[in-house]
């Protein structure tokens, strides 16, 4: 059985964590594997990561892997980490995947050595939001499965993970995953869908990462290429409410470095940010809504940490992305539905490793980062990051170069239909509504990407009751302005 476990070490861990630039002897992830931050309704984050110890001890005498999982709860205003070990048994259970539901539900998954019948299994166990038991681990998702994360969608949660490995090719020949699949879990656990994403012998697939938007899920993989050291990126939008693919799956990028791409979902601008790292250098990011189109892509960027997540934080009406760029430091991007710009780069000593980061704002002009090292958990803090201040600056320099009109509404008072125009000087997301005196929302005219120049729209107000009424237009930037009207009948 030891034999077997250690052969499963070097094909499942050894096999997907080798890149060129360490050597065959060791993975480094044997002490250290999977971490992230979870966010709760009070402003304070559950830290859950996996461990062979605290300080880590890396791999047995035999070369089996034996973490567990660990949490710690942060205050963003006086961040300590106190070590608790929420699960424990032989072998490893690593990488650590966590994400918490609409019913402040936990769900913990991860890859796990012990007690399976195919040498490795991908489980999980989902907890509430104070980490008592809902339904604990173990609980198998698949006994073969391993490599997989979670991701919350309303009471949802999304498991994507991969399942069989393909001997020879790719980085020193070592070979690469087949199959990705998912399952999806109601709140308390009990399982809800199941479907395989890419399976059979034509490519050969693996290391899904997945995020949760607000109905559907990016799900974010590796595609084996043929005699290169590099990777196709693939993706798919899945929707857990009635289990339909919705997009893809489809190639998002080429030429990508090993595990080295991130997802998240932004709340602000309601999209998807994919971002990675070219096999050749530097970075690339992506901008999906939730149908799987690309709204906007940057491809000169720098590169990315392989395993990095990021700290994400709305600034002066735009969301700021700071990722740990490679070799050291962070890049800030700024983010809107329509755009991403690299706002600046944040220099920092520390050179970060690849067996996972992720990080927190404290506030504005700071960051918390947590990070992986074969002696432990490594904290760096940025300060007086002064984002506020520039985004504050670009925000006025770029309401400058836009402008727009809302005109009067013509015929004003109407009897049943009136005209309502409005002029953009560039191209812009915008919203066009209808409310009340009491503020409700009658009617949205307009919604969505719109050209530079003129528009007009029609109400048509047949079935309203008389009286006065106002129209907004907005722009996802946020710039607003308000018409008044009066219908009589």
């Amino acid at each position: 059985m030891q034999i077997i476990k250690f052969l499963r070490n070097l094909v499942f861990a050894f096999s997907i964590a080798a890149l060129s630039s360490f050597s065959f002897a060791q993975d480094l992830r044997e002490y250290q594997h999977g971490i992230d931050f979870v966010p709760l309704v009070d402003g304070t984050y559950w830290l859950i990561w996996s461990s062979s110890g605290h300080p880590p001890t890396g791999a047995d005498r035999n070369g089996s892997w034996t973490h567990d999982v660990y949490t710690s709860h942060i205050d963003p205003a006086d961040p300590k980490i106190g070590p608790k070990i929420i699960i424990a048994k032989p072998e490893a259970q690593e990488p650590a995947s966590s994400a918490i539901n609409d019913d402040g539900h936990i769900m913990i998954t991860m890859e796990d050595g012990w007690n399976t019948d195919r040498t490795v299994a991908q489980r999980y166990g989902v907890y509430d939001s104070a980490l008592s038991p809902v339904k604990a681990y173990p609980n198998d998702v698949f006994d073969g499965g391993h490599s997989g994360h979670v991701a919350a969608v309303g009471k949802h949660f999304v498991v994507f993970y991969s399942d069989e490995w393909v001997d020879g090719g790719g980085v020193d020949d070592l070979g690469s995953g087949d199959d990705v699949l998912l399952k999806v879990y109601d709140s308390q656990g009990i399982l809800e869908k199941q479907r395989g994403i890419v399976v059979g012998s034509r490519t050969r697939d693996w290391w899904p990462l997945v995020a949760g938007g607000t109905s559907r899920a990016l799900l974010l993989w590796q595609r084996f290429v043929d005699n290169q050291e590099f990777v196709d990126l693939m993706i798919a939008v899945y929707d857990p409410a009635t289990g339909r693919i919705e997009a893809g799956p489809k190639r998002i990028e080429q030429q990508v470095k090993y595990y080295t791409y991130d997802v998240q979902y932004l709340s602000g601008p309601s999209r998807f940010l994919v971002q990675g790292a070219f096999k050749a250098g530097g970075g690339f990011a992506h901008l999906i809504d939730e149908s799987g189109d690309v709204i906007a892509s940057d491809t000169t960027l720098p590169a990315l940490v392989r395993e990095a997540q990021p700290a994400i934080r709305m600034i002066n009406s735009a969301t700021v992305v700071l990722y740990p760029s490679y070799p050291t430091g962070l890049m800030a991007l700024t983010v809107t539905d329509s755009s991403i710009a690299l706002h600046s780069k944040i220099s920092g000593a520390y050179a970060w490793q690849y067996m996972g980061t992720d990080g927190i704002f404290l506030d504005d002009e700071t960051a918390w980062f947590v990070s992986f090292s074969r002696r432990g958990l490594v904290e760096q803090r940025f300060d007086n990051m002064k984002l506020a201040t520039a985004i504050n600056e670009e925000n006025s320099d770029e309401k400058k170069s836009f402008e727009f009109k809302l005109g009067q509404n013509y015929p004003n008072p109407f009897h049943e239909r009136t005209c309502i125009p409005y002029s953009l000087s560039k191209a812009a997301y915008v919203s066009l509504s209808v409310f009340n005196v009491r503020g409700q929302v009658e009617d949205l005219l307009a919604f969505g990407r719109q050209q530079a120049g003129s528009h007009a729209v029609i109400w048509e107000a047949t079935n309203r009751a008389d009286g006065v009424y106002f129209y907004r237009l907005q722009t996802a930037e946020g710039w607003t302005d308000t018409g008044r009207l009066l219908l009589l009948k």
